[in-house]
């Protein structure tokens, strides 16, 4: 299994709690799904909105 992260390359980390690179490791979370929740003030105001 191969993977890029990329997130040290962001500023400002738009999920703060996402996984990090530990030692030259990252790791998925324990809980189900990829265990990030963006930060929506970072995000700013939708560039669209589909109803």
């Amino acid at each position: 299994m191969n993977v890029c992260d990329l997130s040290a390359y962001v500023s400002p980390r738009l999920a703060p709690d996402g996984p990090e690179r530990r030692n030259g490791r990252i790791a998925p979370p324990q809980g189900p799904g990829l265990g990030v929740r963006p930060d929506r003030e970072s995000l700013g105001a939708p560039a669209a909105v589909i109803s």
